[in-house]
């Protein structure tokens, strides 16, 4: 309804998530994708703009994790409606548009709603007052705490801001009996690194109204879980649990949690369909963590098996038809992969449970009922328990958690672990780090084959890793050593110097976007000459020679890794995900989504597929083109990883064609034979 009424009034644009950004994460925020345009105006492909932002908040300094089923408006994943002026539109004008939408569209009493402007806004508050009549004692002042928008503690876009209040007429709610339900931001400063507010040329708009809010509001409901946003879900549950045998009843307030387990099935089930796969660091881990709180609130509910995966046809009843395609396109692997992790969890929760309950029943604990950092920690690193739930299982009985003991020994284990690596790998990327305030951003011209060898290359930037080594890092212009990700292992081989010395290419890393950094190492005895260091230094000339026998294996490994993509999809089905790879010169791996092992009549059909596929010596055809326009053309992404606004594409005909930046064959034959030597299950 937001959308079709901005795109009646203004004939505005509405914008996808992923149209305007590089498939992702979902975002805690609505205006994440318009940020750049609000400090330059004029780079923005549109003047205003309308969206529905897939929002989470389950992690870091917005979690609202643990609130999730204890109050009526907490979840951790939910909708942000918006609508965005890139100097198109004045304050004047967000204000009207705002208004009539909530009093003429949705039908609000006028007499029911108030707004806060910041105190010092005089111009927002007199089109309040003046503009649409809004009575001078229903207008209030506040201050920049409440009444200024700013990103975060850094650097960015901010304003003052005035948002709508609806009273909900309950005086038992203290000053909760106005709940807010729209915020209208006015762009209009930047936030310099020093904290000083530069104006900024022109205002821009922002505003966001969360989904379940409204709905609560427009349906007369004080609770967002009462909404028909999450009744099929809620009606689901009921008659999973009843098929299950478990005693339950309409009320959903009874328990928190059955909203905790209809607000996690929702964060878990977009989160897997933005490509994101459960795993223990990263964005994996808020992942599994979500899927854990929810399973343990089914084990309080009485469920002993799996049961996450049955109630998901009734999120898609919730959401209705063609509103997110992907959920649908890809529910087979969601429901796989919550499935898998259910399975996986359902032992560990019980062996979790049966250690912490000798815990709970000592008695030489006295009053002090909190449980030992070890065995939290015991939980945590061997059984994959997520440190919040051993606190919410700990909360339910009585106890606490020894929450700073329990860091120090992952920090401890952390530090062990990592110590050689932070010796030499950290303290080298940390330097190469200052190259881009500098503007150091090397060409890669290593797709070009006869680049590999004997190609002259000048020095634009140099540093000792001073770590013992006496390695260095180089910055070269061009660079045909490959080391830019994508799964695919870096080049090797050497340089020589003016001065006829060669040095080793041991590593090869992007220190940060668009930079390219080689560590070298000396070949000879005296390992840094003073000669060597200073035909080193930024503008002298070298000649690079890349290892083409180990680049012709990561080539024909990673072409493999596609055409192994590709027959996996023909083979199990078009809905499992590449959840990683590695591509190496003697071999690859590839992780990805399916929820049960591959059988032997399978393997050897994505063998014969692939050997055959590979006879055709097909030449791949690599072409750069618009994120939006590739998707479009069919090409497949890893919808973990980030893209620029122009990607490359690697198309072998009518056979694979996907987004990637790596370095392949020059035809499949090269490829031939392949043969798939394991198979198994990543652990949880």
């Amino acid at each position: 309804m937001p959308v079709r009424f901005f795109k009646a009034l203004f004939l505005i644009r509405y914008v996808s998530t992923k149209e305007m950004t590089k498939p992702k994460f979902t975002t805690r925020l609505g205006m994440v994708q318009f940020k750049d345009y609000f400090k330059n105006p004029a780079t923005a492909p549109f003047k205003q703009a309308a969206s529905i932002q897939k929002c989470m908040r389950a992690g870091g300094k917005h979690n609202d994790l643990d609130n999730v089923g204890y109050t009526p408006r907490h979840h951790t994943f939910f909708e942000m409606l918006g609508n965005f002026s890139f100097g198109e539109y004045s304050k004047t004008k967000a204000i009207q548009m705002a208004w009539r939408f909530l009093t003429e569209v949705v039908k609000l009493p006028k007499d029911r709603l108030r707004v806060t402007v910041l105190a010092s806004d005089q111009e927002t508050f007199e089109i309040w007052r003046d503009q649409e009549g809004i009575p001078e004692e229903k207008i209030i002042r506040c201050g920049s705490k409440d009444n200024f928008w700013t990103m975060g503690e850094g650097p960015g876009p901010c304003g003052p801001c005035t948002e709508i209040f609806w009273d909900t007429q309950n005086d038992d709610l203290g000053e909760d009996r106005w709940l807010e339900i729209w915020n209208l931001v006015f762009m209009q400063h930047y936030r310099n690194d020093q904290g000083q507010l530069e104006n900024l040329p022109i205002v821009c708009v922002d505003t966001g109204m969360g989904l379940e809010r409204l709905a609560s509001v427009v349906q007369s409901k004080e609770n967002n879980f009462e909404t028909d946003v999450f009744s099929p879900m809620f009606e689901g549950l009921h008659k999973v649990m009843t098929d299950a045998g478990i005693e339950t009843s309409s009320d959903i307030n009874a328990s928190p949690h059955k909203k905790i387990i209809v607000d996690h099935l929702r964060a878990m089930s977009f989160l897997i369909a933005d490509g994101v796969i459960p795993s223990n660091v990263g964005r994996g881990y808020v992942l599994r963590r979500i899927i854990r709180r929810a399973l343990r609130s089914g084990n309080q509910l009485g469920f002993t098996k799996p049961f996450m995966a049955e109630l998901y046809p009734y999120l898609l009843d919730s959401f209705g038809d063609g509103i997110y395609p992907e959920m649908v396109s890809r529910q087979d692997s969601i429901k796989s992969i919550i499935h898998q992790e259910e399975e996986i969890f359902m032992g560990t929760l019980s062996k979790g449970l049966a250690l912490l309950e000798p815990v709970f029943k000592q008695k030489d604990l006295g009053d002090a009922k909190q449980v030992p950092a070890e065995v939290a920690f015991k939980l945590y690193d061997t059984f994959g328990f997520p440190l919040d739930l051993t606190v919410l299982i700990a909360e339910e009985r009585g106890w606490t958690v020894d929450l700073v003991a329990v860091e120090k020994l992952k920090r401890a284990q952390q530090e062990q672990g990592r110590a050689s690596w932070r010796a030499s790998s950290s303290l080298m990327h940390s330097k190469a780090l200052q190259w881009k305030e500098q503007g150091i951003f090397p060409t890669f011209s290593g797709y070009q084959r006869e680049k590999l060898t004997d190609q002259p290359s000048v020095v634009l930037a140099a540093q000792s890793t001073e770590d013992g080594t006496g390695d260095v890092i180089l910055a070269i212009e061009p660079c045909p050593f490959y080391g830019l990700g994508g799964g695919q292992s870096p080049d090797s081989g050497f340089i020589r110097l003016a001065n006829g010395s060669e040095w080793r290419v041991v590593d090869v890393f992007t220190p940060y976007e668009r930079g390219l950094a080689i560590r070298v190492q000396s070949t000879s005895e005296d390992s840094q000459s003073e000669e060597d260091l200073l035909c080193m230094h930024e503008g002298f000339q070298l000649t690079t020679f890349v290892d083409t026998r180990r680049r012709e294996g990561l080539a024909a490994h990673h072409s493999a890794t596609h055409l192994l993509n590709a027959a996996l999809r023909k083979t199990l089905g078009k809905p499992i995900m590449q959840a990683g790879s590695l591509v190496e010169p003697e071999r690859l791996r590839f992780d990805f989504t399916h929820g049960k092992p591959v059988d032997q009549n399978q393997i050897r059909e994505i063998e014969d597929w692939i050997n055959a596929t590979a006879l055709l010596k097909l030449q791949p055809v690599i072409q750069e083109h618009p994120l939006q326009k590739a998707i479009d053309m069919g090409s497949i992404a890893v919808f973990s990883e980030k893209y620029g606004d122009v990607v490359r594409v690697v198309n072998f005909p009518k056979v694979s064609m996907e987004l990637c930046g790596g370095t392949h064959v020059e035809d499949l034959s090269r490829i031939y034979p392949f043969k798939i030597l394991s198979e198994g299950s990543v652990a949880a």
